[in-house]
């Protein structure tokens, strides 16, 4: 628990951590937590929400809140140390700020780092893939869901959908993508993955895909 007075109005913020101070392996999209502030006077009390990369936070996230918690809502950046404080003011321009707290996030894990769409870049020992094949994709959805298209050139040059499928898929280990789409079952081995390359092992060919 943290706290911070200001000198004179009496008026006194404590911050309950529900991620406490230091903590790490946290999650993008936190909630932070804080006590009630306490004004002397029975005024009205709302407060500015600050958080950032650096030590103290400038960036003002959220002002007036009279809530005491906040939640961040678009995810913060994976394995990175944040600080944080709040400001309790009052309607009377009386005002206080919080200690500062600090907590690190998690590093991404495979199962993040698999959502979004997928175009496909090559297959080991092939002949490189034209334009019109590589427009073909798998998408990854974070509800389980996953969406495949595939693309050819036609007699007349041009690039036309070959295939659909949906389906969904499931990580039983941190590398193993099994799928499920219209009653047949696949399993693709990851080999790497990282923000923008994805290359994995489906029965022996070796496929790599590239992040939109």
């Amino acid at each position: 628990e943290i706290s911070a007075c200001l000198v004179g109005s009496e008026m006194c913020i404590r911050d309950r951590l529900e991620v406490g101070d230091g903590a790490s392996d946290v999650d993008p999209q936190p909630r932070l937590t804080w006590e009630e502030a306490t004004d002397p006077d029975g005024d009205p009390v709302s407060y500015d929400f600050y958080i950032g990369t650096e030590n103290p936070p400038t960036t003002k996230m959220a002002s007036g809140l009279t809530t005491k918690y906040y939640i961040i809502e678009d995810s913060l950046d994976f394995n990175t140390l944040y600080y944080w404080k709040v400001t309790a003011k009052d309607n009377q321009s009386n005002s206080t700020e919080s200690d500062i707290a600090s907590f690190k996030t998690h590093k991404q894990t495979n199962e993040e780092l698999l959502i979004g769409k997928w175009f496909i870049d090559s297959l080991e020992g092939e002949a490189p893939l034209t334009v019109c094949a590589k427009k073909g994709f798998l998408q990854f959805l974070e509800n389980g869901a996953i969406l495949s298209k595939g693309y050819y050139e036609d007699n007349n040059g041009n690039c036309v959908v070959s295939s659909t499928r949906t389906g969904t898929y499931e990580m039983n280990t941190p590398n193993q993508i099994d799928t499920s789409s219209n009653g047949q079952n696949e399993t693709y081995q990851i080999i790497t993955i990282t923000n923008n390359i994805l290359v994995f092992d489906n029965n022996g060919t070796i496929y790599t895909f590239k992040k939109a």
